[in-house]
């Protein structure tokens, strides 16, 4: 076909085709896809450890272009998470614009606070 022997291609369809294997995290045979094995190894798993090895998981996520100057990446079978709420250390300096500020020079001052939905009354 023209294409290395682990190439990752970006398909819409919703059946595999021909010659090609889903990034699903499935264990296949060592010895079926062996020109793959001798790609790949066990890189994204070792399957049963003897037979198999496993394919890279994509479901969810996007793939990850390899980077020469890292050491390694961190997570490569996790991939990341759906979701992740940011810490206060994750945060980026940044800023607000606000408009007009007014301070007080009364310091005293109360805020109720309702969460979820996140009121402030």
């Amino acid at each position: 076909d023209g294409l290395p022997v682990g190439t990752v291609m970006l398909y819409t369809g919703t059946s595999v085709p021909s010659k090609w294997l889903r990034c699903d995290d499935s264990a296949v045979s060592r010895s079926t896809y062996s020109q793959l094995y001798s790609v790949i190894g066990t890189l994204y798993g070792t399957g049963d450890g003897v037979y198999t090895f496993n394919l890279p998981d994509f479901r969810g996520r996007f793939p990850l272009g390899l980077n020469s100057t890292a050491q390694e990446v961190a997570g490569i079978n996790q991939g990341g998470s759906r979701t992740h709420v940011l810490t206060v250390s994750e945060m980026p300096a940044h800023n607000h614009g606000t408009g007009t500020l007014v301070t007080l020079t009364d310091g005293n001052h109360s805020h109720s606070i309702t969460d979820p939905g996140h009121n402030h009354g």
